[in-house]
């Protein structure tokens, strides 16, 4: 079946010069076939247009469609039903909001929120602070996704006392008696809360919220995810819906590596990572493969917890810890990189960078794509070695809203804010970019990510005007190849998707509101109207 797309403005995509639009496009098939001006096309077509469906794009806009560079599926799915908490201020905010929800959910057994920002709080996390808003167990998500606040009945659910132990890489924040006080930290978020939260929910529940988050990200113009925490549930449930032909989406999977503090545990870990990629990788299976193994090496700023080179500014004033030894990390990186698997390493303190970068360079591969997650505080030296050395990039602009980041000067100073999120100091130095969302931890919507992007201004509030790291919005066509080209490139996914090239997959979306040369400010108010994975419409507007 052809399939003519004309009068529209369809821009290739993949570097900032092949963005002259053309007006026509034809996709035979799953490929496209044909990109040119109208002039040529009855020159190409001939007779065939009168078999032909014919599509109007009234002028509109096409762009290859997007690849979330990093995100988490299930943990997206199942955060479109909880309470958002990001319009909240302060405590009291928060409090209102979690009680009016309670009061709409009646018949909820636990009441599950996200959003919360740390600042609105002052770093604090009670039971205390909660404990009489509802009697049911009450679990709040960081807007991070590092640190879990639950209430009492929270801590009761999940059965943990003064002898629960911190698990390897986590923390439970006790009192002086040893008694949890509500605040769950970095892995034992993964290790207690998460496994907790999903053993709760029924199957088709889960499924519902992966279906839910298949329908969210094509209305959003993507078709394809790199996903950044994947384990064994999570995979069967995609194998699920793949089966069932409900997983309209290219997911390439990196599985994640909980420190266990036991090397050959780790290990066994990444063998489980090889075992899969054997059955599911690009060549078997390029829509829902496994691409490489994820390790986390620190936390988060706003906790205090991103592992610096020197200490932070509030009390009490540590450097924040690594979770990995170096010892323990290079085991695990080497055993997946001999595998051919891709190494992903989060990486958000300046330190942390700077130890993440010296394990990769000591891997003995070339040209595996290895990468290095959020990147959010790279001193100087660290950004130009990423491009020498191959690495990947993979960054979330929208993690960079200067809405968001007003406890930094505070927690870091202005000297290290001049550091942070150095995105056009990464590609000027050579580093290939693969833009994602990290979603659920922020909002997965690619144009307002693309703003931020390139002009370094809020996309969430109109009227914050501060920026941190003023210097280093990118090119807006490098953002968005970036977005497209960059990610399926960081996945060796290039081949097939991420551009609009003959003989590519005709994975593309309609924007309606876009000027002939786009503008940053138009992406505010720009919709997606239609989204096409292998020629056929998976949404419209």
């Amino acid at each position: 079946m052809k399939t003519i797309f004309r009068n529209g403005r369809i821009y290739q995509g993949r570097h900032a010069f092949d963005f002259d639009a053309c007006s026509c496009m034809v996709v035979e098939g799953a490929k496209i076939e044909y990109l040119g001006n109208g002039s040529g096309t009855h020159l190409r077509i001939g007779s065939e247009l009168s078999r032909a469906t014919v599509v109007d794009l009234g002028g509109r806009s096409v762009f290859p469609s997007f690849i979330d560079g990093h995100m988490h599926f299930l943990q997206f799915g199942v955060s479109l039903v909880k309470v958002g908490l990001d319009h909240c201020k302060n405590l009291e905010d928060i409090r209102s909001t979690i009680a009016q929800a309670a009061k709409d959910r009646p018949d909820a057994k636990r009441i599950l929120c996200r959003g919360w920002r740390q600042l609105s709080t002052n770093r604090q996390a009670l039971t205390t602070m909660i404990d009489d808003i509802d009697p049911r167990p009450i679990f709040i998500d960081a807007d991070d996704l590092h640190s879990e606040w639950c209430n009492s009945a929270a801590l009761a659910d999940m059965g943990i006392t003064r002898e629960t132990p911190d698990p390897a890489g986590g923390t439970i924040q006790r009192d002086e008696n040893g008694d949890a006080t509500g605040l769950i930290s970095e892995g034992a978020v993964i290790t207690l809360v998460w496994p907790h939260l999903i053993d709760c929910m029924s199957r088709e529940d889960k499924l519902n919220a992966m279906r839910a988050a298949v329908q969210a990200y094509h209305a959003s113009g993507y078709t394809g995810v790199i996903e950044m925490a994947m384990d064994k549930e999570s995979w069967e449930l995609l194998e699920d819906l793949q089966r069932s032909g409900q997983l309209r989406l290219r997911v390439a999977a990196h599985w994640i590596i909980i420190p266990t503090g036991d090397d050959a545990a780790n290990l066994v870990q990444v063998q489980d990572a090889i075992d899969l990629h054997e059955r599911y990788n690009i060549d078997s299976s390029p829509d829902l493969r496994i691409a490489g193994i994820k390790v986390i090496c620190d936390g988060v700023v706003d906790s205090c917890t991103a592992a610096l080179s020197t200490p932070y500014l509030v009390p009490p004033h540590g450097t924040g810890d690594m979770i990995w030894t170096p010892v323990a990390l290079q085991k695990v990186a080497s055993k997946a990189d001999v595998a051919h698997l891709q190494v992903a390493l989060h990486a958000i303190g300046d330190a942390a960078t700077n130890s993440a970068i010296n394990v990769l360079e000591d891997l003995a591969s070339v040209g595996r794509r290895h990468r290095i997650e959020h990147l959010e505080l790279t001193h100087p030296n660290d950004a130009k070695r990423l491009g020498k050395l191959g690495i990947t990039a993979s960054i979330q602009p929208v993690h960079s809203d200067p809405s968001i980041l007003g406890a930094w000067p505070e927690l870091i100073g202005p000297e290290r804010c001049d550091w942070a999120f150095a995105h056009q100091d990464f590609h000027d130095h050579g580093a290939q970019l693969a833009i994602g969302t990290d979603s659920p931890t922020a909002p997965h919507l690619p144009l307002p990510n693309l703003y931020v992007a390139h002009s370094r201004l809020s996309a969430r509030d109109l009227h914050d005007h501060c920026k941190v790291n003023q210097r280093s919005g990118i090119e807006l066509y490098s953002a968005w190849s970036a977005a497209t080209w960059g990610s399926a490139y960081s996945c060796f996914a290039e081949g097939t998707t991420g551009s609009l090239e003959i003989g590519k997959s005709a994975d593309f979306i309609v924007i309606d509101g876009l000027s002939s040369e786009p503008e940053a400010q138009s992406l505010l108010t720009a919709k997606v109207v239609q989204t096409w994975m292998d020629g056929q419409l998976v949404y419209e507007a």
